[in-house]
């Protein structure tokens, strides 16, 4: 009796795909805050909009670091073993601008159950740095991040992280909205393998034998008629 294959876990990274950042705090183990910085770090990115509509804010001191802080999908998300290469196309709604903040760096990681390794995940999926982005104005910013496959576990999650510093000589907040109705998402699209080109077929066919002419025999050449004898005249 033959075995049976082993059930396929499904996969929510499809075309399209889209996760919800939600009002609800989640582990902070990815993201590093330095001295002066609070607010909500870190938030559960969900499958479906999810929460009231909500204005998150951040405060920052002075520093000439780099802080961080983002979002997570809740345990199980997106439950798939092989993560495909895909584009990452990730949304900010701001709400509270401040020019003297600014994204310098958006990456995308594969974190373990827990939300770690601290600081550095499994794996990170994709980078996009040397930004500038001041938080000048109310609205969204887009952010596109091109990833590369991997393999891991089910229990692995997605995790989108920002680097955020602050330009000023004293303290500056910002806001940004998140939960139902906000435009604040990330939409994972993954990149479709190229399909090969099919070889030619060969003709059904049999292949004729070539023809085989045969080289004529050379005809032998008639040796000339003997001239005759001249007659002696009388």
């Amino acid at each position: 009796m033959p075995s049976q294959s082993p059930t396929p876990v499904a996969s929510t990274l499809q075309s399209g795909t889209i996760y919800y950042p939600a009002p609800e705090p989640a582990s902070t183990g990815l993201f590093y805050t330095y001295a002066g910085e609070s607010g909500d770090v870190s938030e559960q990115m969900e499958t479906m909009p999810s929460g009231s509509l909500t204005n998150e804010t951040l405060d920052y001191q002075t520093s000439p670091n780099d802080n961080s802080w983002g979002w997570i999908t809740g345990p199980n998300v997106p439950g798939i073993l092989s993560w495909p290469a895909a584009t990452y196309t990730v949304t900010l709604n701001i709400t509270q601008p401040n020019p003297s903040i600014q994204i310098t760096k958006v990456r995308i990681y594969r974190v373990d159950a827990s939300g770690g390794p601290r600081y550095i995940g499994l794996l990170s999926l994709g980078v996009l740095d040397g930004l500038a982005q001041p938080l000048t104005n109310a609205g969204v910013l887009t952010f596109t991040v091109n990833g590369i496959a991997s393999v891991g576990d089910v229990t692995d999650r997605l995790a989108v992280k920002f680097y955020t510093t602050n330009t000023s000589s004293g303290p500056q907040t910002f806001s940004y909205d998140l939960g139902t109705g906000s435009p604040t998402q990330v939409i994972v699209a993954p990149v479709a393998s190229p399909t090969p080109a099919p070889s030619a077929s060969p003709s059904g066919g049999p292949t004729a034998a070539p023809s085989f002419t045969p080289t004529p025999s050379p005809t032998a050449s008639t040796s000339p008629a003997p001239s005759p004898s001249p007659t002696a005249t009388l």
